[in-house]
Formats: structure tokens, C-alpha cells, sequence
């Protein structure tokens, strides 16, 4: 099985995440924010009179993006440091730069910080339009209470969109449930149990 470097991989990432948002927290993502990181660093330390070249400079640019996360990991084996494993790999791909790559940080500097851009960028209003999010009351949900084959499902369907979706009554029915009776309560109480039963 191969893994995708350009999403975050988790089990529940595609059940509950987009696209989008697997991409902003990728491996790919992050390690590539680090390298980033390290380049803005050398850059200052260089307007600062330490002894960066140029050269250095742009090999460090020319592989922000030139990410090879098997090599990577072996370092990190042989490191036992995921911050390490990545500076010696960025060394290899900007030779130039190896003596100068994470000069004067510390490994949370590179965590710490690429924790909050992914997370500024997670932020960021997508450029998918709400409207695509489905609502309770629209076909999608519809279609999915019709198509739910146990309560668990149907459950589950409401409970997820829960307080994300906006309010929108309709008449759509399926068992006995209607949406236009249902209404958000907290993940303990389930939407199954408050929903209206026919005898």
C-alpha cells in the first residue's frame, strides 16, 4: 500500500475532513513549511553579517520543494530525530547550505511555528463555496436518510453535520422521520432517540 504524501493520512481524515484541509496538514505540507522555515532563518542570519552565502540561498530555494520522505525516514532511523533527519535530507539537496541549515534554532522553532501557519492556513475560508456542504433538508440528506439501512447510519448522518449545518426545515420523510422535526442536541443525546416514531 502506498501513502499519500500530499494528504494527511488518518482514519478518520476521510470520513470528516476535506480535501482541502488533508492537504494543508499533509506530510508534504508540513515538511515543506520546515523547509521554508529554514530558508527565512538563513535569510536573516545572512542580513544579519553571518557568513550564508549566496549559493547557499538558492540551493535552499531551489528544494523547498523537493521532498523525498523515504530517504527521510531512513534518517530519521538512524537519528532518532524527526528535525534532524529532515535537515540532513535538506542538506543533501542544498549542499552549500549543510553547515548552515537550522543554524541558531531549535527544534521547536521549526515545530512550533509550522504548527501555526497549518494552522492559520486551516483557517482560511475555503475556496469551495458553502453551498456544497450539505444541510439538513437538502437532497443530500435527504438521500441519505432515505438510504440508510440501520438506525446507526441514520444516527450518524444527522450527528455528523450536526451545528455546522445551517437550519432548514423541509418536508423530506423516510420511516416515520422527518427533518423538519429534527433539531441538533449534543453528540451524548442521539438524533435517532429524539426523532418521532410512528406506531
Amino acid at each position: 500500500m502506498t501513502m499519500s504524501h500530499d494528504r494527511y493520512t488518518h482514519p478518520l481524515a476521510d470520513r470528516y475532513a476535506s480535501r482541502e484541509m488533508q492537504h494543508v496538514f499533509s506530510p508534504a505540507r508540513r515538511y515543506g513549511t520546515w523547509r521554508r522555515l529554514w530558508l527565512a532563518l538563513a535569510e536573516s542570519e545572512k542580513e544579519l553579517g553571518l557568513p550564508v552565502s549566496d549559493e547557499a540561498i538558492e540551493q535552499m530555494r531551489g528544494a523547498l520543494d523537493k521532498l523525498d520522505l523515504e530517504k527521510a525516514a531512513e534518517y530519521e532511523k538512524r537519528f532518532r530525530h524527526d528535525v534532524m533527519a529532515h535537515v540532513h535530507l535538506f542538506g543533501d539537496d542544498a549542499p552549500a547550505a549543510k553547515g548552515i541549515i537550522h543554524l541558531g534554532a531549535t527544534s521547536a522553532f521549526i515545530g512550533d511555528n509550522t504548527d501555526l501557519i497549518l494552522h492559520r492556513d486551516g483557517l482560511q475560508p475555503s475556496p469551495q463555496p458553502l453551498a456544497s456542504v450539505p444541510r439538513c433538508g437538502s437532497r443530500t440528506s435527504s438521500w441519505t436518510w432515505k438510504k440508510s439501512t440501520s438506525a446507526s447510519a441514520r444516527c450518524a448522518s444527522a450527528g455528523s453535520v450536526g451545528p455546522r449545518a445551517p437550519r432548514r426545515p423541509s418536508s423530506s420523510s423516510s420511516r416515520g422521520i422527518t427533518t423538519r422535526s429534527m433539531r441538533w442536541t449534543p453528540p451524548s443525546v442521539s438524533a435517532w432517540a429524539l426523532a418521532p416514531r410512528t406506531p
